[in-house]
């Protein structure tokens, strides 16, 4: 029985699930079968063509409630090759097995980000965070795992092609180039990042949700000055393809009209969560990370869903509170080797001409919270390679009656990707203040939290996050607390510690 190349249980409800899978050109049909609280399923389905592979998502609907789920996926040349749905869920056959959403308590979420693991050198470590991570989600810890962006670092694809004078000329419009560029995306995936065994047990174990940033592109794709020209666009295209079939086809669906962007999210009984696209329409020219179409989106969204949730998380992908960006960029035209960090800078909410976009996501966001008194908004992020808390304030009048005034910030990165050091962590450090910032205007504010165990603002090791909004007694917290534990990278590598946080609301 050939076991697909990559298996994603992707977004799902207390009764329905939907499960991806990514097999080879040669076995075109797939069969999926489960087992839960009693119930045995199976359902076959033919698999699309996205060379060199073949793609499809599983709809599964009616499982009993909040149930475990067992299962298993066969790949065949044919339908009549399929495993029988009695040997593929044998007791001694290879399954996966994950947990639908529960009913009886708020939802736990993890955070991860930034999944640059083959830059550790250390075998024995490079993993390490992704198997304590499969740890935290066989305890039921994790209901939802939230991945921030950089699923993959795809940046030498586009190095390779910059380097050679034979690439020359690229543009959207070249069809079979650019479905070359795209299959060297897909084999990325498949090949470069989910292929490693701790890695492929976290995504067929827990139900995923995703959003991309700049290195599932380029690095720093949206904040270059020549990101409008069109070899860029044609690798913009190729991508943002392959991110639609391996990371959004198993998600909640689009918000908002097709193309626009992939804004996405879901309401899960009292708690929603909206995964904001800052990477489609980004553009330094022209100062724009969402853009106006994505933002009425938002607020279409928030206008439908608000009045009925007692906590939102907003995800994006980019804190939108970090470093003191206009002292940034004086502190390094002092550094040698400064464009890199300057295109790092360009990349913030708060860089001088995202300033305008930055305003107005906290104001549609503080609007949210004044009109719905019992509502709770915490934004999670990732980009920046440490672990972080912030808290975001408004000082606008209309919002100052509102009964929570203020939103926290949860940043996690990278689950994989080495903490950075040297120029760019000293220029951090030099960077780093309790004080109140500036969020696109000086309406909003924001200024990153002391954390506990560390006695410091970030956390200087690899990460992930776990939220819960419930008490001892798995109930709502009173209070309305949110509770925050980082699983930290200790300094030898061999194992984490675990940072409790508790953010009041």
């Amino acid at each position: 029985m050939p076991a697909p190349l990559v298996t994603i249980v992707g977004h799902c409800t207390d009764v329905a699930a939907r499960i991806f899978c990514c097999a080879t050109k040669s076995h075109p049909v797939a069969r999926i079968a489960w087992s839960a609280a009693g119930q045995i399923g199976t359902q076959d389905r033919e698999l699309t063509s996205a060379s060199p592979y073949t793609l499809g998502v599983f709809e599964l609907r009616g499982l009993p409630a909040s149930a475990r789920v067992t299962y298993a996926i066969d790949a065949a040349a044919d339908e009549a090759s399929l495993a029988s749905p009695a040997s593929m869920l044998a007791p001694e056959a290879p399954t996966h097995t994950f947990r639908l959403l529960p009913t009886s308590r708020p939802l736990r979420l993890g955070l991860v980000s930034c999944n640059g693991a083959f830059q550790v050198t250390d075998v024995r470590r490079r993993y390490l965070m992704w198997r304590k991570l499969r740890d935290q989600i066989d305890s039921g810890h994790i209901d939802v795992l939230i991945h921030a962006g950089d699923q993959i670092y795809a940046d030498a694809i586009w190095m390779k092609h910059d380097a050679s004078a034979a690439n020359g000329g690229l543009t959207p419009d070249a069809t079979q180039r650019v479905e070359a560029v795209t299959e060297e995306y897909r084999r990325w995936y498949v090949e470069r990042s989910w292929d490693a065994p701790d890695v492929a047990a976290v995504l067929a174990s827990v139900p995923n949700l995703m959003t991309w940033d700049d290195h599932d592109i380029y690095d720093g794709y949206g904040s270059n000055d020549d990101d409008d020209e069109p070899p860029q666009q044609a690798f913009l295209k190729a991508a943002a393809q392959a991110f639609r079939e391996f990371q959004t086809s198993h998600g909640p669906g689009a918000i908002g009209p097709p193309g626009q962007s992939f804004l996405t999210g879901f309401v899960h009984r009292d708690i929603g969560v909206l995964l904001l696209d800052t990477r489609l329409n980004r553009s330094w020219k022209t100062g724009t990370i969402l853009g106006a179409g994505q933002l009425q989106s938002v607020e279409a969204w928030l206008e439908t869903h608000a009045a009925t949730l007692r906590h939102l998380f907003v995800v994006t992908s980019i804190p939108v509170v970090h470093a003191k960006v206009t002292a940034a960029l004086k502190l390094i035209e002092m550094l040698p080797g400064r464009q890199g960090l300057e295109d790092d800078l360009r990349e913030v909410w708060t860089a001088s001409r995202n300033r305008a976009e930055c305003q107005s996501l906290c104001k549609r966001l503080f609007a949210t919270l004044s009109k719905n008194r019992g509502l709770q908004i915490t934004l999670l992020s990732g980009d920046v390679h440490v672990g972080a808390l912030a808290e975001m304030e408004s000082l606008l009048g209309a919002h100052q009656q509102s009964s929570v005034r203020r939103i926290f910030q949860v940043t996690s990165s990278g689950v994989g990707h080495p903490p950075i050091g040297g120029i760019a962590m000293w220029a951090v450090r030099r960077l780093l203040t309790s004080a109140w910032v500036e969020l696109g205007s000086a309406d909003f504010r924001g200024r990153l939290l002391t954390l506990n165990g560390v006695e410091d603002q970030i956390i200087e090791a690899r990460n992930f996050a776990v939220i819960r909004l419930e008490g001892d007694d798995c109930a709502w917290h009173p209070q309305g607390n949110v509770y925050v534990d980082f699983h930290a990278e200790t300094p030898d590598g061999l194992d984490t510690r675990v940072l409790p946080q508790t953010l009041n609301g």
